[in-house]
C-alpha cells in the first residue's frame, strides 16, 4: 500500500493520501481490538442508539448479535477492508480546517479494474492496472474470508 503512490504510472494517489489512511488504520486497529466478543459489539451498538436517541436496542437485534460467533480481527484484515471503504481526502484548498474527497479513490480505482479485466478480451494496456491492484485482490478476498 505505501508503494502505491510510486508504482501507479497514472499517478492516482499521493503519498499524504496513503499515509492518512495507515493512520485511520491504526486507530481502527486499537478499537477492532477492543471489540473481542459479541458482548463488546453489542456495547457499540448500544452507544450508537444511545447517540442517536433511539429506543432501546430491539431484543431481537441484542439476541442474534449475542448469538454471532465473533472473534478479533486481525491488523492486515482491517486495513484491507479499511483500504477497500474509506473515502481519500486532501486538505481544502480553501480552508485548512476542512477536507475534500479525492478524485481518485481506491475503491472506485480498484472495481473499475476488476470489472475491466473480468471482461476483457486482449490485455493491453489494462495489464498494467490488473499488476498494480493484483495484491489489493489477495488482501481483500483474504480479509472478507477471515470474517465470521
Amino acid at each position: 500500500l505505501q508503494a502505491l503512490p510510486t508504482a501507479d504510472p497514472q499517478r492516482r494517489f499521493s503519498d499524504r493520501q496513503i499515509q492518512d489512511l495507515l493512520q485511520k488504520w491504526e486507530g481502527k486497529c486499537r478499537q477492532v481490538r477492543g471489540m473481542a466478543s459479541a458482548q463488546d459489539v453489542l456495547a457499540v451498538i448500544e452507544k450508537v442508539y444511545e447517540k442517536e436517541g433511539k429506543a432501546e436496542v430491539p431484543a431481537k437485534v441484542t439476541a442474534d448479535v449475542l448469538a454471532l460467533p465473533i472473534q478479533a480481527v486481525d491488523d492486515d484484515t482491517v486495513l484491507a477492508l479499511l483500504a477497500y471503504s474509506l473515502e481519500l481526502e486532501d486538505p481544502d484548498p480553501t480552508d485548512a480546517a476542512k477536507t475534500l474527497p479525492c478524485k481518485y479513490q481506491i475503491y472506485r480505482e480498484f472495481n473499475q479494474v476488476c470489472r475491466a479485466w473480468a471482461h476483457a478480451e486482449v490485455e493491453g494496456p489494462l495489464r498494467e492496472d490488473w499488476e498494480l491492484f493484483k495484491p489489493f485482490v489477495y488482501h481483500l478476498n483474504a480479509a472478507i474470508d477471515a470474517l465470521p
